[in-house]
């Protein structure tokens, strides 16, 4: 988390809600939460000091406190707007899009997301720091030409960097409520393509910083498509240690759905985000352009039928996917 982040202010205020004032919040916490000084404490409190999310969820934990206790407060009308670009080229505006979108979904009951996936499965990407890293890197100097980090090649420098390691804090919010949250999925065959072409562009320009990071990048991506298809054949979403997630149902489209899209319908709630790239995301709030999205998506893309177990159809999908993989790392 980091400063001024809406998350960790709705935090401490829950903490502080739970004590006679600010002052004996901070004193409890510095009891609990030993090595923080007294400034440390206060400065973390008002958000001057980022505290990371793995401590964030200590803190909910010991408070006992929900995640949706700690969630900043959106208002339902946030959803007004209609067909918003991800706000110019701007990283920052297009994780803050997602954070606040998934943040409300949280709240949401009966949440159901309809993923169509092309060859750039950006919310999969955020599973995985290196990848995360890579998909931010590329974007950002390749991409968009921003030069963000021009004495950085993609490696260890870059990953130092604060405002990459606050964007990797977003990235993975959003996957968290991502694998919280039901969904019917539509992969392809191709889905990885292009980002092993991406990979193989900056070995061959000279931007990667070392061989272990480009090992690093292979590694996460076998190990990622092993996690899909244990999800796909349990019927869960796979959380760090194989802890289940929501339910998940998968199809295999063929290749038949281009860009990427991403529908999540509630009781309250339609919209949907158009994802050219990273940077190149359209957000919907309009309700017959998301239904007829839906429409197309549910029919053309069931065409390959469902990937798992239970369809021998498919029985080669992760193994070629794989194999696409490894074939780019000799």
């Amino acid at each position: 988390m980091n400063a001024q982040n809406p998350i960790q202010e709705q935090l401490f205020l829950n903490v502080i809600k739970k004590f006679r004032n600010r002052s004996a919040a901070i004193a409890d916490y510095q009891r609990n939460f030993p090595g923080s000084s007294h400034s440390t404490a206060r400065s973390r409190f008002s958000g001057v000091t980022a505290i990371t999310y793995d401590h964030g969820m200590e803190i909910a934990a010991h408070y006992g406190l929900h995640d949706f206790d700690i969630l900043p407060a959106i208002r339902p009308d946030t959803y007004s707007l209609i067909q918003i670009p991800s706000v110019l080229p701007d990283i920052d505006s297009y994780l803050d899009f997602m954070v606040q979108d998934f943040t409300h979904l949280r709240r949401e009951k009966n949440v159901v997301l309809q993923f169509a996936i092309s060859d750039y499965p950006l919310i999969l990407l955020k599973r995985y720091e290196t990848l995360a890293g890579f998909m931010i890197y590329f974007a950002l100097n390749i991409e968009q030409q921003q030069n963000s980090f021009p004495r950085n090649r993609f490696g260890i420098p870059f990953f130092n960097e604060p405002s990459v390691n606050n964007w990797l804090e977003k990235c993975k919010f959003v996957y968290d409520c991502y694998q919280l949250t039901q969904s019917i999925e539509y992969w392809s065959p191709n889905m990885f393509n292009h980002l092993l072409i991406k990979i193989h562009l900056l070995k061959q320009l000279g931007l990667m910083d070392s061989p272990k990071i480009i090992d690093d990048l292979y590694s996460d991506l076998i190990n990622l498509v092993n996690d899909l298809e244990t999800a796909a054949q349990k019927g869960k979403k796979i959380i760090i240690n194989n802890f289940e997630g929501a339910p998940i149902q998968v199809f295999n489209h063929e290749g038949l759905i281009s860009p990427n899209l991403m529908i999540a319908e509630s009781s309250n709630i339609k919209l949907s985000y158009i994802e050219y790239g990273p940077l190149n995301i359209y957000r919907n709030t309009k309700e017959l352009l998301v239904d007829q999205q839906k429409k197309r998506i549910e029919k053309i893309g069931r065409i390959g039928g469902e990937v798992g177990n239970i369809n021998l159809q498919n029985r080669d999908f992760f193994h070629n996917l794989k194999t696409s993989i490894t074939a780019k790392m000799q």
